[in-house]
């Protein structure tokens, strides 16, 4: 919802989009101005007792997005998404930052927010450069042994030429820093923490979420990450 995330480390003080129509529905296509002009309705009616929560990246069982789900069955459980290679296509560099919040963390956060009738204005996502796209795909990589003997995970490579062809079909988009906005996955959380919000590991996030993803019925699911036939592609333009 900020209007410039052009560098690491914006925090609740920077400036937000705004809509040029205010009585727009195009909801995709001006969602972070829509975003902050509820902000404002919502400070108009409750003043400095309004509580406003900016999260990150939401991910955890039950996101139907399959964001964070694409990567934890590519890993865990390769066969829900049909067959693939045995290498897993990952953007470089493994410094690649990334942010998120399990959605249980966020509200168990917010909950204790509105009991203790805190105001004011919250980023909330993992404190900035706590996890990168290498810490991602390690920590998967650690918890891939528990998968079913019949679902064997996935190896990875963190393919250079990879970067510019992930786009968001392949929802890793989601965990990359885009070159125009470089601040997207670098947003300043530290008021948020200091107020109560704390990450759980990653790990635990990862091993529920695949809990979720073997248990659900996948039918109609991965409709917009990285497809079998794409990542192929890009493994022989790689070698």
């Amino acid at each position: 919802m900020y209007a410039h995330p052009d560098r690491p480390g914006l925090d609740e003080s920077a400036q937000v989009a705004a809509l040029a129509d205010v009585s727009t529905e195009e909801i995709l296509t001006h969602y972070g101005a829509l975003k902050a002009a509820c902000e404002t309705a919502v400070t108009q009616s409750f003043g400095v007792r309004a509580t406003h929560v900016r999260p990150g990246l939401i991910v955890g069982p039950f996101d139907a997005t399959d964001r964070f789900g694409y990567w934890v069955a590519r890993f865990l459980y390769p066969a829900l998404l049909g067959l693939r290679p045995v290498h897993a296509v990952v953007p470089a560099p493994r410094e690649r930052p990334i942010q998120m919040i399990d959605a249980r963390d966020l509200a168990a956060w917010i909950v204790e927010l509105l009991e203790r009738d805190i105001g004011g204005t919250f980023n909330a996502a993992s404190p900035m450069g706590q996890w990168t796209m290498g810490d991602l795909i390690d920590a998967l990589l650690a918890v891939a042994p528990c998968a079913a003997a019949t679902t064997p995970g996935s190896t990875s490579r963190f393919w250079s030429n990879a970067t510019s062809r992930l786009g968001s079909d392949c929802h890793c988009g989601c965990h990359r820093a885009r070159p125009t906005a470089p601040g997207f996955l670098a947003i300043d959380c530290s008021k948020a923490k200091r107020a109560g919000l704390r990450t759980r590991a990653l790990a635990e996030t990862i091993v529920d979420t695949g809990a979720w993803l073997a248990a659900r019925d996948n039918a109609g699911a991965w409709q917009h990450v990285l497809g079998a036939d794409q990542e192929r592609a890009i493994l022989a333009g790689a070698t």
